[in-house]
């Protein structure tokens, strides 16, 4: 099983990458992948489908991906990668310097929950979601992966940004991880529930509204 490896949520930008062959035919077989598995579903999706869907042989799927398992675990690293909003390479930085400590704790903590709410509700990334958790008594380390690697690692970087507020006066957490829980839970509420059960996503207005207030109520109280 290839691990799932999500990258943090952060602000600024990412140079374009010049793909090489291989990685053109992977992104090619994802993409046909991602497509047959949103139509069919994860149990119906076979590698012939999607091998046909890419238009390459089905031995040059399994050369790439070896299990069906695998390529779906592939597919979510690429949403996370591809849908998370502005990134930047945050392998030579620490966790904190992913947000900006150039603004206020208001303004921060508005663009953080603006672009994470807008990823959350991406159709495709919901879509993607449900067949997941569709998927988690059968193959429960792609769900605890992806977990670990996606929303453990958002938190983190939110605790280690309290941590730099506290130092500074900003902020006056007892707890940062828990602050940093409580900031997240708040910004989805029961809205992501509603939509992983079928409901249409909030407007970009309805986020922006959304994301004012969970930030007014979470500063008046730190």
């Amino acid at each position: 099983m290839a691990k799932v490896e999500c990258p943090m949520m952060a602000f600024g930008t990412n140079a374009l990458k010049t793909l090489t062959r291989s990685e053109e035919k992977q992104l090619q077989i994802i993409n046909a992948a991602k497509k047959v598995f949103l139509e069919k579903g994860f149990d119906i999706a076979s590698m012939d489908m999607i091998a046909a869907e890419a238009g390459v042989s089905k031995r040059t799927v399994y050369s790439h991906y070896q299990s069906k398992e695998n390529l779906f675990a592939s597919i979510m690293n690429d949403l996370c990668a591809s849908k998370r909003g502005e990134i930047i390479d945050e392998t030579e930085m620490d966790a904190c310097d992913l947000l900006p400590k150039d603004k206020s704790v208001e303004e921060t903590l508005t663009i953080f929950g603006n672009i994470f709410l807008t990823y959350i509700y991406d159709p495709e990334v919901l879509a993607m979601l449900r067949i997941m958790i569709g998927q988690a008594d059968k193959f429960p380390e792609i769900g605890e992966s992806f977990y670990n690697q996606g929303p453990v690692m958002t938190q983190n970087m939110l605790t280690a940004y309290f941590e730099h507020t506290n130092g500074t006066g900003e902020t006056k957490f007892q707890d940062t991880c828990i602050a940093a829980k409580s900031f997240i839970s708040s910004l989805l509420g029961p809205n992501h529930l509603k939509c992983m059960f079928g409901a249409k996503p909030p407007s970009e207005k309805e986020i922006k509204e959304h994301v004012d207030q969970v930030v007014s109520l979470f500063t008046s109280c730190c």
